[in-house]
C-alpha cells in the first residue's frame, strides 16, 4: 500500500512531512523523557525498546545492570523487535542507520533465543 503512494502523496498532500522527518524530534523527546521515567519507582522496568532502538549490543549488559533487574525483558522484547523492524523499513538499505538497526535486531534475536534455552544465557555485553 505504501509503495502506491510513495511518489504521489507529496504532490497530493504537500502539507505532510516527508517520511522520517520527525525522527530527530522523537529522539529529542525520548532523550528528555527517559531520564525522568527511568528514575520512577512506580513504573515497571521495560528496557526492551531503548535497547533495540539505540544501545549498542555490547553495552546491553551494562545498561540492564545500571537500570536494575529486567525480569520481563524476554516477554516484552518481541514487540520491541517488531517496532525495530518497522523503523528499519524507513531507512535506506545499506546505510549506517540500517546497519545499526540490523545489528541490534540480531542481538535481540540472540537474546530471545538464549532466553528460551534457560537461565544460563548471558546478555550481550555481560
Amino acid at each position: 500500500m505504501h509503495r502506491q503512494w510513495e511518489s504521489r502523496a507529496p504532490a497530493r498532500w504537500p502539507w505532510l512531512r516527508p517520511a522520517g522527518s520527525g525522527a530527530d524530534l522523537v529522539a529529542a523527546l525520548f532523550g528528555q523523557a527517559w531520564p525522568r521515567l527511568a528514575g520512577r519507582s512506580d513504573l515497571p522496568a521495560d528496557l526492551a525498546l531503548p535497547l533495540v532502538s539505540s544501545v549498542e549490543p555490547a553495552r546491553w549488559g551494562k545498561v540492564i545492570t545500571a537500570n536494575g533487574t529486567a525480569p520481563g525483558l524476554p516477554q516484552v522484547l518481541p514487540s520491541s523487535v517488531v517496532q525495530g523492524l518497522l523503523s528499519l523499513s524507513d531507512v535506506p538499505a545499506g546505510s549506517a542507520q540500517a546497519d545499526g538497526w540490523i545489528t541490534r535486531l540480531r542481538a535481540a534475536g540472540a537474546l530471545l533465543a538464549g532466553s528460551e534455552r534457560g537461565p544460563r544465557h548471558r546478555t550481550p555485553g555481560r
